[in-house]
């Protein structure tokens, strides 16, 4: 009984993951700011040698450590304040 729960939770859990990744897709393809977005200040950051295009708004982005594998996350603001304030490279 208890593994069908929990089965059906992990196929939810892992639908919603989709829908979520297939909505973030369509707000790129439509240039719209997601939902919990900070807006980016362009005049502010230094894009070096970029060819790429400077970005619009920041959001919270989950990363793997190279070394140890654990996962972080470096959240809008912290983005915000390192291209912005420390003119951190955008590469």
């Amino acid at each position: 009984m208890n593994n069908i729960r929990l089965r059906r939770r992990e196929i939810k859990r892992k639908r919603t993951l989709a829908a979520l990744k297939a909505h973030k897709t369509k707000l790129k393809l439509r240039g719209e700011m997601p939902l919990h977005a900070i807006e980016a200040d362009q005049s502010k950051i230094e894009m070096g040698n970029s060819y790429g295009p400077c970005p619009r708004y920041y959001v919270d982005y989950i990363y793997s450590c190279i070394d140890c594998g654990k996962k972080s996350l470096w959240t809008a603001e912290q983005q915000k304040w390192w291209y912005e304030e420390a003119k951190g490279n955008i590469n």
